[in-house]
């Protein structure tokens, strides 16, 4: 496994940056917010999440995505990629991603894929 370096950035800068990002995609949607750090109500109690995507496809049709931030300095854990799929499935969001700036382990990434969630190392 390739070692990754991580940045010199703190957690809150790495953030807003994902949401910067995320920001400018949004042109061939119908309507597009993102916000930093939402707090959201899921079945079993209130969750901060680092970014929330909102857009709509069509009318009517609006796609909820949680993002999550992960600025470590050891590859991420399969724990960290299961506690968001836990939120998805609490707050009924479609989407998860996580950005990490030190790559993930193995488990992670295949936890990840069986469940359709984006993992970004940056």
């Amino acid at each position: 496994m390739r070692e990754i370096k991580p940045i010199n950035i703190k957690p809150e800068e790495f953030e807003k940056q994902v949401k910067s990002w995320l920001e400018r995609i949004h042109n061939n949607l119908r309507s597009f917010t993102i916000t930093h750090r939402e707090h959201l109500k899921g079945r079993n109690g209130e969750y901060e999440i680092d970014a929330v995507a909102r857009f709509e496809i069509s009318e009517g049709a609006e796609i909820v995505v949680l993002v999550e931030c992960k600025r470590y300095k050891n590859p991420i854990k399969r724990d960290v990629v299961m506690l968001l799929n836990q939120k998805l499935q609490e707050m009924g969001a479609h989407k998860g991603m996580v950005f990490s700036t030190s790559g993930f382990q193995s488990g992670a990434i295949s936890f990840a894929a069986e469940h359709k969630i984006a993992t970004i190392t940056v």
